[in-house]
C-alpha cells in the first residue's frame, strides 16, 4: 500500500501542508511523480487538497495535508497475517506511539500506565515518557488521578521502575532525545528525535 515514495510524502505532510512543487524539491524528484503519488493518496482518503488563491508564477495553488490521523497496522504472526488502515482515535495514536518506541522493553510498562490514566483522557493535555529520568509525565488540569509516585512492572523477566509525575501545565515546547511522546491530541509538543 505504501511505497517508499508515498511514505516519504506522508512523513512530510505529517509535519506541515505542502505543495507538490515543495515536496518534489525536498525529495529531489519530479513534480509529476509527486503529483501521481498525491492523487493515489487522495483516492485512499489519506491526504486532502486545499486550493489557495495564488496567481503568482512559481507560487503554490494547491496545498496538501493529511486528511485525518491514521494508524496502519501490519501483523505478521504465525497463523495471523493481517493489515489494517485505522482512522486513529487518541487511544489508537497513543498505543501506536508506544509500540513505535524501539526499546520494546518499555512497551509493557508504558501501556500499563496509559491504561491506568485512560479514563481521564478528557482532562489530560499531553503525556510523555522521559527515558533519561525514567519518568512518565502527565500534563493536565483538573486531574482526578490517584497514582503512586512510581510503579514497578515486571515483564518477560525484566523489572522496570517508572516514576510518575502529574503536572498542571506544559512547561516544554519540544521533546529532547530520549523523550517519547505518548499522547498529545492538540499537537502542542514537537519531537526533536523520533524514536531512537
Amino acid at each position: 500500500m505504501f511505497s517508499s515514495s508515498k511514505w516519504s510524502i506522508i512523513q512530510l505532510l505529517a509535519e506541515q501542508e505542502l505543495s507538490p512543487l515543495q515536496i518534489s524539491e525536498i525529495l529531489n524528484t519530479s513534480v509529476a511523480n509527486v503529483s501521481q503519488q498525491l492523487r493515489l493518496l487522495e483516492l485512499l482518503g489519506i491526504v486532502s487538497a486545499r486550493k489557495i488563491p495564488n496567481r503568482e508564477k512559481g507560487k503554490p495553488r494547491t496545498l496538501y495535508a493529511l486528511s485525518n490521523d491514521y494508524v496502519y497496522v501490519i501483523s505478521a504472526l504465525k497463523n495471523f497475517a493481517k493489515k489494517n488502515l485505522i482512522k486513529a482515535t487518541p487511544m489508537h495514536s497513543a498505543v501506536a506511539r508506544i509500540l513505535c518506541i524501539k526499546d520494546s522493553q518499555l512497551h509493557y510498562p508504558l501501556m500499563k500506565l496509559f491504561w491506568m490514566v485512560e479514563p481521564q483522557l478528557a482532562n489530560i493535555q499531553a503525556m510523555f515518557y522521559d527515558s533519561n529520568t525514567s519518568t512518565f509525565h502527565i500534563i493536565g488540569s483538573s486531574l482526578k488521578l490517584k497514582l503512586q509516585n512510581s510503579y514497578t512492572f515486571v515483564y518477560d523477566g525484566t523489572k522496570h521502575t517508572i516514576n510518575v509525575r502529574l503536572e498542571p501545565e506544559l512547561r516544554l515546547e519540544r521533546l529532547k532525545q530520549g523523550m517519547y511522546l505518548v499522547y498529545d491530541p492538540k499537537h502542542m509538543l514537537k519531537e526533536e528525535v523520533v524514536g531512537e
